[in-house]
């Protein structure tokens, strides 16, 4: 077992782990002392926000090894730009796995306040079962989203089309969006929806 900026790894995945931890110097508090208890994450386990797991990593590498789809939605009604201002966003191009998260970062710091998708995903939260409620989800990359789609039949699925966070730069400027013909690049039109997802 071993802990790395916080975050304990290894044990095992069906038993308890106890936990034991003292200062460094051995100096103020006692030693503290708790019982945990592993979880092995699948495919479409419910996620500590109450959402769906959808990605598992394999390991804990940047403060994260899983993605949790959220219960419901976002976006109704909005677009990817506010107001339809479209604008090109190099921070937002990253396609792959992990990659939602700054290519919202970088939508928001571009556009600042307003109702758009990515902004929608920065103010979504939802409660897990452990009363704990998470406001750290983001708007999905192309690969992300892809994932959230590839595990539900098209009948659990909203007919609206599901905006991803990354951008293509073609002879106009693109967003990933994935409707009734399937996932690709298109002009950024209003009326879409998103799917927040967070990492842990």
């Amino acid at each position: 077992m071993s802990v790395v900026d916080g975050v304990v790894t290894g044990g095992t995945t069906s038993a308890n782990t106890i936990i034991r931890a003292a200062a460094a110097d051995l100096q103020g508090a006692e030693e503290g002392t708790c019982v945990v208890t592993n979880q092995a994450y699948t495919d479409k386990m419910v996620g500590p926000a109450g959402g769906t797991l959808i990605y598992d990593k394999g390991s804990y590498s940047n403060g994260w090894r899983y993605l949790e789809l959220a219960t419901d939605k976002a976006g109704s009604g909005h677009g990817y730009f506010n107001n339809n201002n479209v604008i090109q966003i190099d921070g937002a191009m990253d396609q792959s796995m992990g990659a939602g998260k700054a290519n919202t970062d970088a939508i928001i710091t571009a556009i600042g306040s307003g109702e758009y998708l990515a902004m929608d995903c920065r103010n979504y939260s939802q409660t897990g079962a452990s009363g704990i409620t998470y406001y750290d989800w983001y708007m999905p990359s192309r690969q992300e989203l892809d994932k959230a789609i590839s595990l539900y039949p098209p009948s659990d699925l909203s007919s609206s089309a599901y905006t991803a966070s990354t951008q293509y730069l073609g002879y106009y400027l693109y967003v990933y969006i994935y409707n009734y013909d399937g996932g690709a690049f298109r002009f950024p039109y209003m009326g879409n929806i998103t799917w927040p997802i967070r990492q842990f």
